[in-house]
This record gives structure tokens, sequence and C-alpha cells, in this order.
């Protein structure tokens, strides 16, 4: 016979022979205290956690996507599991990969507004200029108003300027490689008229 296990949000139970209320987000609110607990979404970020583990153990891919596009860093971010998210950019996961939809995993925490999660994509570099298929960049997809917004405007500025100095200093290599050629195809050119 199966077991069944209803969970009416709003609803007190007990724990340990304290009294709780589970929340309509999954938290537990300790009626004692007022205290919320986020014991299941710290559940299911630990087992998501131990299962990229065990699939670094046997050598499989952490950033390989599903038929969606839709790869372990865009749940994690989504999700807002953080230990979940820094192991995976530790483990040099594409943080800009896209889905099906365009969206990179920063477009998604931006959607869902996870400042540490955005925090932890553009310090491990994750280009904010990407659009989705809708042509939105991840600071347009977030709210208006929120500092998160702001963080990635200027995190679009610093992307560019960078860019901008990067083609500027190829751009300048390249003149040195064409004056370099120029300069032993003059050489040799001077050699055949010594012999």
């Amino acid at each position: 016979m199966d077991s069944q296990i209803t969970v009416k949000y709003g609803k007190n139970c007990k724990i340990d022979n304290e009294q709780h209320t589970i929340q309509k987000n999954g938290s537990m609110k300790d009626n004692n205290t007022g205290v919320c607990h986020d014991h299941f979404r710290i559940d299911k970020e630990q087992s998501m956690l131990s299962d990229c583990q065990k699939l670094l153990e046997r050598n499989e891919p952490l950033d390989k996507p599903d038929k969606y596009g839709i790869t372990l860093l865009h749940i994690a971010a989504a999700k807002a599991y953080s230990s979940v998210v820094h192991f995976l950019l530790q483990h040099y996961v594409n943080a800009d990969q896209v889905d099906d939809t365009g969206a990179t995993a920063l477009h998604l925490s931006a959607k869902h507004e996870h400042g540490v999660i955005v925090k932890l994509l553009l310090d491990a570099r994750a280009n904010p200029t990407i659009c989705d298929r809708f042509g939105r960049k991840p600071s347009e997809v977030c709210l208006s108003t929120s500092f998160i917004r702001a963080l990635l405007v200027k995190a679009e500025v610093k992307f560019e300027e960078k860019r901008k100095r990067a083609e500027q200093s190829d751009d300048s290599l390249e003149e040195e490689h064409e004056e370099a050629i120029d300069s032993l195809s003059d050489d040799d050119n001077h050699d055949d008229d010594l012999q």
C-alpha cells in the first residue's frame, strides 16, 4: 500500500513536538518564535549539490544541456541554490550557455531577483550583454527599480569597455604584425639587391 503525504499550506503541524506552520513558499514557520525555516528548499539544494558531486566523480559533464538547452547552472540559478552555483562555477561550467529561449543563468537569476546568484555569476565573468530570443538582456528581465538591475547595467558598461579595449589592442597587434611583415619583405628585397 502506497503512503501519501498531504501538505496543507497555512496549517499547523508538529515536528519534534513543536508547532510549525507550513508557508506557501515551502518554508516552515516556528509558531513559538515566529522564525521561518526553509528546510524544504535547503534539503533540495543539498540534494542537488550531492548529485553534482556524484556527476563530477563519474567524470560526467556538469554543463550538459537537456533537450531544451537547460543546464544544471540554469536550474541552480533559477532556484537560488548558491552552493550549487558556486560549485558549478568552480568546476568551469559555461556561465554563458543559453537554453532554447536564449536565456542564460544570469537571465534567470535576474528574473527571479536572486541578487546573490547574479553577483556570483558576474564575479565568474558571465556576459551581461547576451540577449535572449526576445532581444532582452538580463538587466531587462528584472524589476526596473531593483538593485539587481542597477548592478547589471553597471556590469554591462564595464563589459563593453573591456570589449572595446580588447578590440583596440587586437587592432594594434594586427598593425604591428603587418609592419613586421612589411619590414621583413623590405629586408628580403634589400638582400636581393646585394646579390
